[in-house]
């Protein structure tokens, strides 16, 4: 069920989901699927030595390591990806985590709305303000519209934590895909 917003969906009622994506099949915010194959034959088969505790065990190569079951092959490096969990997908059907988005088990207010939503972002800034989903996309729009996308050499244009936190500039661009694919080629057309 989406809401008003094209790049923004609910989750349906009773559903939970530690993990979100932006599947581009749905062209939304999705509940996610982790997955981990061997990085070297790229099978299902790795047994893991141990589960990843935190984001950087998925996000980063070489972290967790297993041994592969597949025949003849000798990897021992997992590589995780992430798939979309609202539809059937491929095995080259792979979807972009979203790690800012989290459920809202504490049942902290959007800095914007103060309301308690399911589902929200969590900037990475020390205080670790979470926004809603909604007041995220009212404030991502309302930087683009006023050119206030802030440049950084690795990252790319980015937007600081809504507060104006110091370091804490989104570093996953797809997070962004909340704007939907017309806002975010303006974004690239503005900021150029």
């Amino acid at each position: 069920v989406c809401t008003l917003y094209p790049g923004v969906c609910t989750l349906h009622a009773g559903t939970r989901s530690t993990f979100f994506v932006y599947c581009k099949r749905c062209l939304s915010i999705q509940s996610g699927k982790l997955r981990v194959r061997c990085r070297s034959c790229r099978q299902m088969t790795l047994t893991l030595s141990r589960g990843p505790s935190c984001w950087d065990d998925v996000l980063l190569p070489g972290r967790i390591h297993g041994i592969c079951q597949s025949k003849d092959c000798r990897g021992n490096e997992a590589e995780f990806y992430m798939k979309c969990a609202s539809h059937p997908t491929s095995e080259d059907d792979v979807s972009v985590a979203l790690d800012l988005i989290l459920p809202n088990i504490r049942r902290v207010p959007c800095i914007g709305c103060t309301d308690v939503m399911d589902v929200v972002l969590v900037f990475q800034c020390s205080d670790r303000h979470v926004i809603c989903l909604d007041c995220f996309h009212r404030y991502c729009q309302s930087r683009l519209n006023e050119r206030q996308f802030v440049y950084n050499p690795v990252i790319g244009y980015s937007l600081p934590c809504a507060a104006g936190c110091e370091n804490s500039l989104i570093k996953e661009l797809h997070h962004f895909r909340i704007l939907g694919d017309d806002q975010e080629e303006e974004q690239l057309v503005v900021e150029t």
